[in-house]
């Protein structure tokens, strides 16, 4: 989450300069009207990006999404997820229909195993540009709820910055329900046309998705502005910095530092509680008894072929979501809201330290990168303890809540650390443009040139092992608890499944 933070950021900063140049000599509620414009062409932009991915609109001809072909399995090697040629699957030793070996042009033989990769292919682009594309239209929101908190009918009060947080979430949320509403009549024409509607389907989970990222990002970060200006006196401005920076009371600071662990409480309650929901099944799968066997123990690869299964499954279910479902999307995001707004209280209280004492200057090149040092350092730090306190729930019993909870404070530490860094590189920009000059366009190039040179091997391989390593997480968790049930004499447990819009971050 880290490099699409990093990416998104700058990807915004870069289009955002040319929006606020054509705003420059606009009455103040023509250019919020213009900043609300530019979130919603973001929105609109990832809805129909992801259906393209997905294969809902312009599909090009019949494609097979649980087509399967042979692949090499061995991480060790550089060629790993390779398609097997004619002639190496002619030297195919088979295990069983999924697994084997091959022999290759050293006489080796090498694992091998059966994978759907284009549809794999489709989960991690549309797992990636949603993820970019929900995050800077994340920022874009919270660009315009800052700047409607600015005009004098909002900035007169902490609490009255409020509405525009209020304000911000109705006019996404309008958005949302435009989308929501053309993805159901592409699935409606699926079904009509006798299609299975599975990409309307897919394209619905990882829009929701980000649909939820936009939400979580915008009124986190505009409801600490609320916060900062109650316990500094002064509205920040839309990226969150005073102006001028000046010393903070230290009381100041550590109410900041106390609203973090506030927020950080809230999001660990809301994981259990969402946990807790999850555990209330209507009825058992079966009665308790002794005899009736338990599902068989996964072998290494299987938990790959369970999320294929999973995700025909969902993709079977209507679009339309039931008020259970949402529910759970309305729980899941207070939840990634609370952490999110952690994140933002520890960075500009960190910063308000960084200009209190007197070896760190912030207007200073290095001293933006110290402040990201410090950030990141206490960002590993907190992902090392956050991972022993993992493995503690794991080891009483727990280990969903717990999990689930680590993973959702884990991911806003990311937006913290991506958010920073961005910060040191629009520095390094202004370095650049002091002596070449053109600030604009020296952003929106090397914005560009990061992009490709990052996004593209970032989706090909840090993604990929991301997704497969929370995939085998699952399939880890769910055989915990199996092992539990046949303890308790259950032939099962009560299934603790994501719903299917969680089941789509595998």
């Amino acid at each position: 989450m880290t490099i699409s933070i990093f990416v998104a950021v700058l990807g915004f900063g870069a289009i955002n300069q040319y929006v606020e140049l054509l705003a420059e000599g606009m009455n103040e509620w023509l250019g919020v009207a213009l900043a609300f414009a530019q979130c919603a062409f973001y929105l609109v932009f990832m809805l129909f990006w992801i259906g393209y991915e997905s294969g809902m609109i312009c599909e090009p001809g019949e494609v097979n999404l649980d087509e399967e072909v042979w692949t090499v399995a061995d991480s060790n090697r550089a060629e790993h997820g390779r398609l097997l040629t004619a002639d190496e699957i002619a030297t195919l030793n088979s295990i069983d229909q999924k697994r084997g070996t091959y022999e290759d042009e050293n006489g080796n033989r090498t694992p091998v195993m059966k994978r759907k990769m284009v549809l794999e292919q489709r989960l991690r682009r549309m797992k990636c540009y949603a993820g970019l594309l929900s995050h800077m239209a994340g920022f874009a929101a919270i660009n315009a709820g800052g700047q409607l908190q600015h005009t004098d009918l909002f900035n007169s009060h902490p609490l009255l910055c409020l509405i525009p947080t209020l304000i911000t979430c109705a006019l996404c949320q309008l958005v949302f329900l435009v989308s929501g509403h053309f993805r159901k009549m592409q699935y409606e024409a699926a079904k009509a046309l006798g299609r299975a509607g599975r990409r309307a389907k897919l394209c619905s989970e990882f829009i929701e998705e980000g649909e939820n990222d936009v939400m979580s990002l915008s009124l986190s970060f505009l409801a600490v502005q609320s916060v900062k200006f109650g316990l500094s006196g002064l509205l920040p401005n839309v990226e969150g910095v005073e102006e001028p920076e000046e010393r903070q009371p230290w009381p100041a600071v550590c109410g900041l530092y106390l609203s973090s662990l506030l927020f950080a409480a809230i999001s660990s309650v809301l994981a259990i509680g969402m946990v807790k929901r999850r555990e209330q099944p209507e009825t058992r799968e079966t009665a308790p008894t002794s005899t009736q066997p338990l599902r068989k123990t996964r072998t290494r690869n299987s938990w790959m072929e369970e999320a294929s299964l999973d995700f025909q499954k969902t993709t079977e279910e209507p679009v339309e979501e039931n008020a259970e479902t949402l529910m759970d999307r309305v729980w899941s995001t207070l939840m990634s809201t609370a952490a999110m707004s952690f994140a933002w209280c520890v960075l500009f209280a960190t910063r308000w330290v960084c200009v209190n004492v007197t070896f760190v200057d912030l207007e200073s090149m290095f001293g933006m990168i110290q402040l990201a040092l410090i950030l990141s350092l206490f960002a590993g730090v907190s992902v090392f303890l956050f991972d022993v306190a993992d493995d503690f729930f794991k080891n009483h019993g727990n280990s969903e809540a717990g999990s689930l909870a680590v993973s959702t404070i884990i991911n806003a530490l990311a937006l913290l650390v991506g958010f920073t860094w961005e910060k040191c590189f629009d520095h390094g920009v202004k370095a650049i443009s002091a002596r070449a000059g053109h600030a604009r366009l020296n952003k929106l190039v090397l914005a560009a040139v990061v992009a490709v040179l990052v996004v593209r091997p970032w989706r090909r391989y840090i993604l990929t092992k991301v997704m497969y390593l929370e995939l085998m997480k699952k399939s880890t968790l769910k055989q915990r608890f199996n092992n539990e049930a046949a303890r308790s004499g259950y032939s099962s447990v009560p299934s603790l499944e994501p719903s299917p819009r969680d089941e789509s971050k595998k």
